[in-house]
């Protein structure tokens, strides 16, 4: 298998000639590796049309982007992410416009600012309850207390001050939050993500639980005035998935880029699902 390259190398790519060119550095690079044995863990007989790919002489065919996701140990984001490359690849030799492929290609990488961070499914088991993040913005704003009974208050009494002494501990040990000289919580690192895993870990799944559960609550205890509750029913081909779900991420982080404020003393929530009535 390949260990010498980071699998989420592929977002730093924009086309596959170039992502190939990398990966087929690293597949050389392992000692045991050869064309004849990366053919056979792709379940090809020959090794001319894996050669023939990473050389960038044709396009891998459908099971073949599968097999190298595998090969690569690429999870679902990922993979997905070298599916659009290899289309793109193949409009642009057809001389087709490409524009919303890269939207979606875009949508698809970690969204994060220069000082962000994308948390490993180990390191958001620390802080995975839903108010943790909710905390962090209120360590950001101006008028913050390092004071459990405060903050519990702040976040409308959803969460006890134990729960809170725990978490910014927590988020101290990750180096979320630092102190500075004056010995005051300041946030160090940015944007915060679980990201692209091949499946969702329990604790991102305890947090979307957890913060769809503040959703029904704010239904019932927040005035109109100060929430947003909008739902659209449509009928979305499968095969349209993916474009859809980057057109949410961008969305996401063009709302954020205009909305968010560091010196905003209130903290709010947007959620969005998308999800089928239907089954197949």
């Amino acid at each position: 298998m390949v260990r010498s390259m980071d699998r989420t190398r592929i977002y730093a790519h924009t086309r596959l000639s170039a992502y190939l060119d990398e990966a087929a550095a690293s597949l050389r690079g392992e000692k045991s590796a050869s064309f004849d044995k990366l053919a056979k863990s792709l379940g090809f007989r020959s090794p001319r049309g894996i050669a023939m790919v990473l050389a960038g002489q044709r396009l891998p065919s459908r099971a073949m982007t599968r097999g190298l996701a595998t090969l690569l140990r690429l999870g679902e984001r990922e993979r997905c992410y070298l599916e659009l490359l290899v289309e793109k690849a193949r409009l642009e030799r057809q001389g087709v416009a490409t524009g919303h492929l890269d939207r979606e290609l875009a949508g698809l990488r970690p969204i994060l600012d220069g000082d962000g961070r994308d948390l490993s499914d180990d390191e958001f088991a620390l802080i995975g309850s839903w108010y943790s993040l909710a905390l962090k913005q209120l360590v950001e704003s101006p008028d913050f207390r390092e004071d459990a009974l405060w903050i519990s208050r702040r976040l409308r009494r959803k969460v006890t001050q134990a729960q809170i002494r725990v978490t910014l501990d927590a988020m101290l040990a990750l180096g979320l939050v630092a102190r500075g000289a004056d010995g005051r919580l300041a946030v160090s690192s940015g944007t915060v993500q679980a990201g692209g895993r091949a499946a969702p870990s329990a604790a991102v799944r305890r947090y979307h639980r957890e913060m769809l559960q503040r959703t029904i609550e704010a239904l019932s205890e927040q005035a109109v005035e100060a929430r947003e509750f909008i739902g659209l029913t449509l009928a979305l081909p499968p095969g349209r998935m993916a474009a859809a779900k980057a057109e949410l991420k961008d969305f996401v982080a063009r709302f954020a880029k205009t909305y968010h404020s560091d010196d905003a003393a209130a903290v709010y929530q947007l959620n969005l699902q998308l999800f089928a009535h239907t089954s197949d």
